[in-house]
């Protein structure tokens, strides 16, 4: 019979079944798992040059990422998860790298079968990113936006879930899941380049209280330009965006998802689908207003095989296919400058070494 860990999952915006444990570790309270991903393809990254012009062209996964976690079966009643973890992900022009945390924690309910299992599950996901450079040019707002650099950029997603996994027979389970949450993405400071109508360049800074504006160069019959605002409205009325409105929001989360899990021997494996609602409010408004494309769902497919080398050494191998480009992994990195890029699919591959004790 799988464990609970089964069900709980390994980030809250990652598919809920864990690999199927095909090993049968007996008194095993603790999980051990070191696990790889990445997609099958690389992408030509050749980022604009200062003075003009791109960088060399290299060759870069257009994402990769890694995440240890230590599991630990308390009791029959009580699973605690924590995971530390990193994710980068390449565009032609722009490539980001993020830290992420995650903190799981499982409850058992009282079932009216003995055939199903339930449980209340938590899940607390924190993202950090010091430095995101936006290379890439955007127009937003009537203006060129040449680069952009959010320093201490963050998000948060908390989640809660009730899971439901009935035995349909004794090596094989169905899991269900619905759960609720909020997520909240923040920065402490945006500066950038933007050019506006006028072909001026300027040069600006923010954070949620305070901006500043500065002409970097003379235009036309300006020589010298600096502003102060008290607010992100002055910046608003100058370069046609807000730092903050456009930038930060907070959300609510509504996930949905089904798992069959199948053990044969020492082999296992699960096939399941979870599905994901965002409600942004006026932060999406804003971007349809624009007429940019705001990404409120996504599907995610997964199938994990997992082998048992011993009674305390499982291998996994996994395929995931996402109908948006990490949005529930990397929600720090959407906003009014990268929504279209949500907007498509990927199919990622991902491998598992697991030690219990």
């Amino acid at each position: 019979m799988l464990a609970l860990a089964s069900s709980l999952p390994t980030t809250a915006a990652e598919p809920f079944w864990a690999s199927p444990s095909a090993a049968q570790v007996a008194g095993g309270r603790w999980r051990l798992s070191l696990e790889g991903e990445s997609v099958g393809d690389r992408v030509e990254h050749s980022p604009n040059a200062v003075g003009g012009g791109f960088e060399p062209v290299t060759k870069r996964s257009r994402y990769a990422g890694g995440r240890l976690t230590l599991d630990w079966r308390a009791s029959p009643e009580w699973h605690l998860s924590g995971s530390v973890g990193r994710r980068s992900i390449t565009f032609l022009r722009d490539s980001y790298t993020v830290d992420g945390y995650h903190i799981g924690l499982a409850r058992r309910l009282p079932s009216p079968s003995e055939r199903t299992a339930l449980a209340l599950v938590l899940d607390v996901d924190a993202r950090r990113a010091d430095e995101l450079y936006k290379n890439s040019w955007t127009e937003i707002g009537g203006v060129r936006l040449t680069g952009a650099s959010l320093f201490d950029a963050a998000d948060e997603t908390v989640m809660l879930s009730v899971n439901a996994r009935t035995r349909v027979r004794p090596t094989t389970h169905v899991t269900t899941l619905i759960g609720v949450g909020r997520t909240r993405a923040t920065h402490a400071r945006l500066s950038g380049v933007g050019t506006d109508g006028k072909g001026c360049r300027y040069g600006f800074e923010a954070t949620a209280s305070a901006g500043e504006i500065e002409l970097l160069e003379p235009c036309r019959n300006v020589v010298a330009f600096h502003e102060a605002y008290t607010s992100e409205a002055g910046i608003e009325r100058r370069l046609g965006f807000s730092p903050g409105a456009d930038l930060a929001y907070t959300g609510r989360v509504l996930q949905g998802g089904v798992a069959l899990e199948h053990v044969a021997g020492r082999l296992g494996l699960s096939l399941g689908y979870v599905y994901r609602r965002h409600d942004r409010g006026a932060f999406d408004e804003r971007i349809r207003a624009r007429g940019g494309t705001a990404v409120e769902a996504s599907h995610t497919s997964s199938f994990r095989l997992g082998f048992a080398a011993s009674r305390t050494v499982e291998l996994g191998l996994g395929a995931h296919y996402r109908s948006t480009s990490y949005l529930d992994e990397l929600p720090l990195l959407y906003n009014a400058f990268t929504n279209d890029r949500f907007a498509k699919n990927v199919l990622s591959f991902s491998g598992s070494l697991t030690l219990s004790f």
